[in-house]
């Protein structure tokens, strides 16, 4: 069930994505599902070891013609579009918090 349910949310989000092919569209959203599935996994982990999808995967990123913005375009219009359907007010929350380590009490912690 989770497999479908991911295909069905990836294809929702980037079955629109404009990347000039459409087997480019159909890896993007294969991958989508397949981090939907495995967030913090890398991608040949993601890719269930299948080194094929793995290397197309790398290879649909190394495109041009695939771009944070060819890739997210089409989820953000959604995003927008349901956002000002909304009978509510609707917030759109950003986390920028970053993490520094260059402290001088952190000296020597963490691996050597």
């Amino acid at each position: 069930m989770e497999q479908a349910h991911a295909l069905d949310w990836a294809t929702e989000q980037f079955g629109g994505a404009a990347l000039g092919d459409q087997r480019r569209v159909k890896r993007l959203i294969r991958y989508a599902a397949a981090t939907f599935i495995k967030p913090s996994a890398s991608i040949p982990t993601q890719c269930e070891g299948k080194k094929d999808f793995s290397m197309a995967v790398y290879r649909m990123f190394s495109s041009p013609k695939v771009t944070f913005q060819s890739v997210s375009a089409d989820p953000w219009r959604q995003t927008r579009e349901s956002a000002g359907q909304s009978p509510a007010t609707v917030l759109m929350i950003q986390e920028t918090t970053t993490l520094s380590f260059d402290h001088p009490m952190s000296d020597g912690l963490g691996p050597s």
